[in-house]
């Protein structure tokens, strides 16, 4: 299944988008909070499959087993904690080293979805239209870095592709063949690299890229709907921030396992969170279904 393109969400206004992204990445950053963090891989496993299908889905899966491996590294080599579960090679294995080592695994995998989602969601142009006049400079590094990401992955399969026909890959010859071939194919990738970093700058001087007086267009304004869901976002991220200042996502590993329990506020805070990460399903299957509705009364 091919990734869906233009759906609503993508649609909207970049700063729907953005207000999206920074309130999930700064949650789950700064609160190792096992719910938190259990609700936004969850969802934005399944937003990935929404978006790219069974390719995302397979890609997603690849990683779990590196994400369990990074898990054990923490109890291994930390000590902290109270409650000893067995020890390996004369060293405590702790309760809570293991699980904050879980944690913070999982807190990895989830920024990685993350950003996955927001390479797909946030285009170049949509970073340019934010932040452009603020840094113009490092916004356009970013974009180029973004750009420049998936160009050389592309080429560098080309190349491949090429040294293969002529019995030079990486996988061919002998160990000290192999070597020369992948120092020969990232010796084709730089200067490559170097040829296109000329050209995109002879084509920004040739364009007037830096000079006074030049702006840029962007063709994106706030529909009714954007100001809707950026209200409904002002609206939870408030909530949430009212559940912080009121410590409901306190929580600590060491010496012994601390989960402050916030009761009905508690729960409140993490419906509001969960609601908050469902928003792109919730606004792309909203079309989908209006959509279908509408074509059965063709």
């Amino acid at each position: 299944m091919n990734q869906k393109k233009y759906t609503m969400f993508m649609r909207m206004h970049p700063l729907v988008n953005f207000m999206y992204f920074l309130v999930m990445m700064l949650f789950v950053m700064f609160y190792v909070h096992p719910v938190l963090l259990g609700i936004a891989g969850i969802v934005c496993f399944a937003y990935l499959c929404y978006l790219g299908g069974n390719k995302q889905f397979r890609t997603m899966l690849t990683l779990i087993p590196f994400i369990m491996l990074l898990s054990l590294i923490n109890p291994l080599f930390n000590r902290n904690g109270d409650t000893v579960l067995c020890y390996v090679f004369h060293r405590p294995i702790t309760l809570e080293a293991s699980l904050y080592g879980l944690v913070a695994a999982l807190m990895i995998y989830d920024m990685i979805l993350l950003f996955r989602v927001f390479h797909i969601i946030m285009s170049s142009d949509k970073i340019i239209c934010l932040f452009s006049k603020m840094l113009p400079i490092g916004t356009l590094l970013f974009t180029m870095t973004l750009r420049f990401v998936p160009m050389y992955k592309a080429q560098l399969a080309k190349m491949r592709l090429a040294q293969k026909g002529i019995q030079h890959d990486v996988t061919q010859g002998t160990r000290i063949q192999k070597i020369r071939n992948g120092v020969e194919l990232i010796s084709g990738l730089i200067t490559w690299a170097l040829e296109n970093g000329l050209e995109s700058a002879d084509s920004m001087k040739g364009r007037g890229y830096g000079l006074s007086g030049r702006t840029s267009y962007a063709n994106m304004k706030f529909t009714k709907l954007d100001w809707n869901v950026f209200a409904l976002e002002v609206v939870l991220a408030l909530g949430l921030l009212y559940g912080s200042f009121h410590h409901v996502f306190q929580i600590s590993y060491y010496p012994v396992l601390t989960w402050r329990r916030g009761g009905m506020l508690e729960i409140v805070c993490y419906s509001l969170y969960g609601l908050f990460a469902l928003i792109p399903l919730i606004i792309d299957y909203k079309e989908e279904m209006t959509w279908h509705f509408l074509r059965q009364k063709i």
